[in-house]
């Protein structure tokens, strides 16, 4: 999986599909990176391979990079980017509300 592949997702349930974007691919990577690390703090089995193998979580500088935790996260991992986009602008009645949604989604999508 790839930060790519994150913002595939995120961009539609962001409302920014169109150029010139409100988040840049700044803003999406620093998501990406903090989501990776919350998700593998609070679910440490995000850091094993298919093998059981100890992935080295690795933090990305591009969209177009590899995410260290598996693909099973991606959807888990969408959802705290999106929450963060929208946290952003929580003076925004609506996209606060949105964010609250994202937030308890990837919650949810944690199992825990």
């Amino acid at each position: 999986m790839t930060g790519k592949d994150v913002e595939k997702i995120v961009r539609p349930d962001i409302a920014d599909s169109k150029t010139p974007y409100i988040w840049v691919q700044d803003d999406l990577v620093r998501f990406v990176n903090a989501g990776v690390t919350n998700i593998t703090n609070i679910r440490p089995d995000a850091l094993l391979d298919s093998s059981n193998a100890l992935i080295t979580v690795a933090k990305i500088g591009k969209l177009a990079n590899t995410i260290s935790i598996g693909d099973k996260w991606l959807e888990t991992l969408a959802y705290y980017v999106s929450a963060r986009c929208l946290q952003m602008h929580a003076g925004q009645q609506e996209k606060a509300a949105k964010a609250v949604v994202f937030m308890n989604s990837y919650t949810t999508s944690l199992g825990t």
